[in-house]
């Protein structure tokens, strides 16, 4: 598994793997905040292809860079690259990245409650639950409650 950094000309390609994905039962968003809004990403977004065999099976990102923090957004694409610890690796090597070239002091993420495989991927590396949110209906239709999660450096 490796990471390669995206820049933006790059990044439209990924709306039509989305699109064919079961993203939407897991998460609420499959694209960083500003892309969402419709913006150009600035210094506050770094995005990386997750590979694995010269083959993008995922997306990784860091979004709302500040001075001392980062909001994780990652997801992989198909079933049958999920629960082989390839996002674990990812985020591993994102969180290196994020604490040791940024000097960010926390990365923080949020997650649905009934995304167990995610919540024990992201324990695994070094996240807390610290807040747990009220229960809010999703794209996917379905009412539950979200985590957020933060990683200290």
């Amino acid at each position: 598994m490796s990471l390669r950094l995206i820049d933006y000309d790059d990044y439209p390609g990924y709306f039509t793997i989305e699109d064919d994905s079961d993203l939407h039962l897991f998460m609420s968003h499959t694209m960083p905040r500003i892309l969402r809004d419709g913006g150009r990403p600035d210094g506050s977004l770094k995005m990386f292809a997750i590979v694995e065999e010269f083959k993008d099976i995922g997306l990784l990102w860091l979004e709302d860079i500040t001075a001392i923090d980062g909001k994780l957004g990652i997801y992989i694409i198909s079933e049958e690259h999920r629960g082989k610890g390839l996002g674990e690796k990812a985020i591993r090597e994102v969180l290196g990245l994020a604490f040791d070239e940024l000097h960010l002091m926390k990365v923080y993420l949020n997650v649905r409650a009934t995304n167990t495989r995610a919540i024990n991927c992201y324990r695994k590396c070094g996240f807390k639950i610290v807040e747990e949110y009220e229960k809010q209906r999703f794209v996917d239709g379905s009412i539950q409650s979200a985590y957020k999660l933060e990683c200290l450096a």
